[in-house]
């Protein structure tokens, strides 16, 4: 049913409806089928009323509120489409002393995640599906430590449609990656930028009234 929806809202060019998945399967796989499916977001049942709560805050007024001055374009680290508790279980594993885990991570996903993407796009439009294949499940262990559930379950839904040679669906859920990768970059800075201020990850200075090193 979501992609015969998908199907005539790409033929008429309106704008997606948003569509999430309640499900009691909670693999991954089932996560990745969903999102191939068309689906906007995906919760397993039983899940919690806040995260039914930000699904829709995600989906529903952002349509409404584009343009509002209140955004002016800035990502919101309260809204931000990541995971943190990704984020903490690496600060656990940061021995003592160490510059953060997770804070050299964010920087090697801001590095390689758009070149990954791009990698995505040449591999499809030249034929090598299983070129995109294998990228594609680069880019979705980076984006899953990383806390980018949403970019990872759409990697996820591109390799089983290349998998399944549904080459027609292909190039819908890499424009939907293109949408997520690009919301999560910034959001990453965010809160990199609130969780290590004097951290120089993702080319951030010491804050400013640090003193200078000699």
């Amino acid at each position: 049913a979501t992609r015969r929806i998908r199907s005539g809202e790409r033929e008429r060019s309106g704008p997606m409806t948003p569509i999430v998945a309640l499900t009691g399967n909670a693999t991954r796989e089932d996560r990745a089928n969903a999102i191939a499916a068309g689906m906007s977001a995906f919760l397993s049942k039983p899940f919690r009323r806040e995260e039914l709560e930000a699904v829709a805050a995600r989906w529903l007024p952002a349509r409404e509120s584009v343009a509002t001055p209140e955004t002016n374009g800035t990502p919101c680290d309260t809204a931000a489409p990541i995971d943190e508790g990704a984020l903490d279980e690496l600060d656990r594993a940061t021995p003592a002393g160490a510059r953060s885990l997770a804070s050299r991570v964010i920087e090697m996903f801001d590095r390689e995640a758009r070149r990954e993407l791009d990698g995505i796009k040449q591999a499809i439009a030249r034929g090598d599906l299983d070129a995109a294949r294998r990228t594609s499940h680069r880019l979705k262990s980076s984006a899953r430590t990383v806390g980018a559930n949403e970019a990872a379950d759409l990697c996820a839904a591109i390799e089983t449609a290349v998998r399944e040679s549904r080459e027609d669906g292909v190039a819908a859920l890499v424009h939907d990656l293109e949408g997520r990768i690009a919301e999560a970059l910034p959001s990453l800075r965010v809160i990199a930028r609130r969780r290590w201020p004097s951290d120089p990850v993702l080319g951030v200075e010491a804050a400013p009234d640090s003193p200078a090193q000699s």
